[in-house]
């Protein structure tokens, strides 16, 4: 058992519950995603992102895309995509989809101006 006090966080040691004294604490425990927010319902909603099977996020690539959207650019970052992607609640992870996402982003940039550049031409 841990748990956050008001001077530390209590903990089960093998002598009883002790308090390991902090200043500050930050409770990184798995908390829920969000998906029930107004905002992320609405996509739902709108077809534009999928709930996962486990009900814990939306369904997305290593990106960080949403999978059911038929819009290129929209992301669920980080613990969003948690039900696809095992441990994207991880700083390390979460970083790594942020570049992943930078990197898919820029491609298809490059490619709308592209796109844009030739019908221009004609």
């Amino acid at each position: 058992m841990n748990c956050i006090a008001t001077n530390g966080v209590l903990f089960s040691a093998p002598t009883g519950l002790e308090v390991l004294p902090a200043e500050l604490t930050i409770d990184c425990r798995f908390r829920p995603s969000g998906t029930d927010s107004p905002l992320v319902r609405s996509i739902i909603i709108a077809g534009l992102a999928t709930r996962d099977e486990l009900e814990i996020g939306i369904v997305v690539d290593e990106c960080g895309r949403t999978k059911a959207s038929a819009l290129h650019g929209l992301f669920a970052m980080g613990p969003l995509g948690l039900g696809s992607l095992p441990d994207i609640d991880l700083v390390p992870q979460i970083v790594q989809q942020s570049h992943a996402a930078a990197s898919l982003l820029n491609s298809w940039i490059g490619e709308v101006a592209k796109s844009a550049r030739r019908r221009q031409s004609l």
